[in-house]
């Protein structure tokens, strides 16, 4: 786990230096920090990351700021520091308040500048380091996980009701706002400027903007270089690491992934770790299992069932927003115990490679195909292929593309939020307010073709895969592919291009003899709604117990009679949106944690006069 505390204040006021060095010392008494720290005027950053964390701390020249994290240079090629050697890249780094790193380097990291227009911070564009920010008697506090932030007084945060409502329809929404009303996020590529009194955000990195233009390659280079870009993240990934332990599908993602490790053989040691439940969704057994013998490794098999309890509520940590992943602490829990008798120092997966390798079943390709090339050669082979691809018709398909109307940024978030409405959060959906909802790269499609800026939606949501607590306390997580090369490259290629035979088409071609053709062919896709609904099956008792006399009824986000229906009739295994009662007790666990402790912890009033719909 990589983790950090800063300060930044104005070394001119003395009110604020009185108060950062009160913070300074709370850090260092309460965190036993000694060692691992960045100090200059103004500015102070400290290591928070456990023993054998990965964390670096990269120096800008003259001591105007400090990098921390993980950096690598664009492109192919070792990773490097910056160092004082370096000044050129130090002083294009400082001089565009950071924008140079965005462009130059890539990797895991938050960045603090300071210079003579003021205090600038930035965030990586995967935003794979969490940074959250406060202020506090007049400092800004920016930290990546407040719950190893033991010298920040909890009782001085209230609840955001309206960000715990808004989670309750659909809980992947990539807006600022946490759980608490005084703590913001920093978004991937998003850069918090402090100049003066002033505070604001813009982006130093932009998606839309690699779509734009992009000269087209042919396929055939295309996954040329996709083979190598994706060899290189995990390469560059898994340097200094040791003993990888990988979860392993049996997918074409993981499966990709294990294919580039076993590569680095004599440099580091992987263990795929195959996960198969108890609960009768389609089982990825044997293609695991032929993807660990193509690639010479040993798979280890473990088996979890549906009919284990969820984890005890106060097990969630105080994190500024609750997270799904406390859902899963149990389950993890013998892979936590493998990875400590091996000596493991970090999980890979492969997620990410559904929205970079495009999967998705859509003729928009062929709407993509004629805006940036007409009716050119070959226009009637794309559209047999996009037609194949949405398992629709040719003449849908010609009807889908000459119709397809721009949808703006909140007409996408409506739709989308619509589909999450379900028994027991429909009536916080009619009243929630979702003006300002729509993340800044969703408000203006800038001329993109319909199906490239899809997945620029969804690679927003991919942001989301995090893991911020659980395995990450005994080694780092690592997603290989969703890395800052490999999200360019996929927002370069037209999405005709990366879905040429297929779903994710131009993936399975640029590893064609790198994994076996029964992982490369298949068109299946894993499940677990099964094991979702058979674990609110077994813990519905449990779950009644928390929800219905908990927080969020209380505060009339849930209601009491239809949580008790909900789940006494069954209604979790009809509805299609049933199993996200779980993510509803991960909310209520962290409330439950929370208003204890918090200002106001109740208002005492049903959640309609909160000001939905006004």
């Amino acid at each position: 786990m990589q983790s950090f505390a800063a300060l930044v204040w104005n070394e001119h006021a003395p009110r604020e230096c009185a108060a950062a060095q009160r913070l300074s010392e709370a850090i260092r008494r309460q965190c036993g920090v000694d060692g691992r720290r960045f100090e200059s005027p103004g500015l102070a950053v400290f290591d928070l990351s456990p023993p054998g964390g990965k964390a670096q701390l990269y120096p800008l020249y003259d001591k105007r700021g400090v990098v921390f994290g993980t950096m690598r240079e664009t492109g192919p090629g070792p990773a490097r520091s910056l160092t004082m050697d370096r000044v050129g890249e130090d002083r294009r780094i400082v001089e565009t308040d950071g924008r140079h790193l965005a462009t130059a380097y890539w990797g895991s990291y938050t960045a603090f500048i300071r210079n003579a227009r003021g205090s600038f911070i930035v965030n990586d564009p995967t935003g794979a380091l969490p940074c959250f920010h406060m202020r506090q008697d007049g400092v800004t506090v920016a930290f990546s996980h407040l719950e190893r932030c033991a010298f920040l007084d909890k009782s001085a945060f209230s609840i955001n009701w309206d960000f715990i409502a808004s989670l309750l329809v659909y809980d992947k929404i990539p807006q600022p706002a946490t759980g608490l009303n005084e703590v913001a996020e920093l978004l991937g590529g998003q850069r918090l400027s402090l100049v003066g009194e002033n505070r604001r955000t813009d982006f130093v990195w932009d998606p839309r903007e690699f779509a734009l233009n992009a000269p087209e390659p042919l396929a055939e280079d295309a996954a040329e270089e996709l083979a190598l870009i994706v060899s290189d993240c995990v390469r560059e990934s898994a340097k200094s690491r040791s003993h990888i332990l990988l979860n392993l599908s049996g997918g074409l993602d993981s499966s990709i992934v294990l294919s580039c490790l076993q590569q680095l053989k004599e440099a580091v040691r992987v263990t795929p770790v195959h996960h198969r439940s108890a609960a009768g969704d389609v089982c990825e057994l044997a293609y695991a299992q032929a993807a660990a013998r193509h690639c010479g490794a040993d798979l280890v098999i473990q088996a979890f069932s549906p009919d284990s309890p969820l984890p005890d509520p106060a097990r969630h940590p105080l994190t500024p927003r609750p997270y799904r992943n406390f859902l899963g602490l149990n389950d993890i829990e013998p892979q936590c115990e493998l990875a400590k008798e091996l000596g493991v120092d970090a999980f890979f997966t492969g997620q990410g490679g559904d929205h970079l390798f495009y999967q998705k079943k859509t003729n928009l390709t062929y709407a993509d195909f004629l805006q940036r090339r007409g009716y050119a050669h070959a226009f009637g082979r794309e559209l047999l292929n996009a037609a194949r691809l949405s398992q629709t018709s040719i003449w849908k398909t010609m009807r889908d593309a000459a119709q397809h109307r721009k949808v703006s940024g909140g007409d996408r978030l409506t739709i989308s939020l619509a589909a999450y409405k379900n028994a027991l959060n429909e009536h916080v959906y009619e009243r929630l307010d979702q003006s300002g909802l729509a993340h800044e790269w969703l408000k203006d499609d800038m001329g993109l073709p319909p199906a490239k800026f899809d997945q620029i939606e969804a690679i927003l949501h991919m942001m989301h895969v995090r893991e911020p607590f659980g395995r990450c306390e005994i080694a780092d997580v690592v997603h290989p592919l969703i890395a800052q090369p490999l999200i360019e490259f996929s927002l370069r290629t037209p999405t005709y291009i990366l879905t040429q035979g297929g779903e994710r088409g131009l993936a399975r071609a640029a590893f064609e003899n790198a994994i076996p053709d029964i992982i490369r062919r298949r068109r299946t896709k894993g499940a677990s709604s099964k094991h979702h609904t058979r674990r609110i099956a077994y813990n519905r008792s449990r779950m009644a117990d928390l929800l219905c006399d908990g927080v969020l009824a209380r505060e009339g986000l849930l209601a009491r009679e239809k949580l008790q229906s909900f789940l006494r009739s069954e209604a979790f295994a009809i509805d299609k949106n049933g199993v996200r009662a779980l993510k509803y007790y991960a909310i209520e666990s962290w409330l439950q944690n929370w208003t204890p402790l918090v200002r106001e912890p109740a208002r005492g009033a049903a959640w309609p006069t909160l000001g939905y719909g006004t």
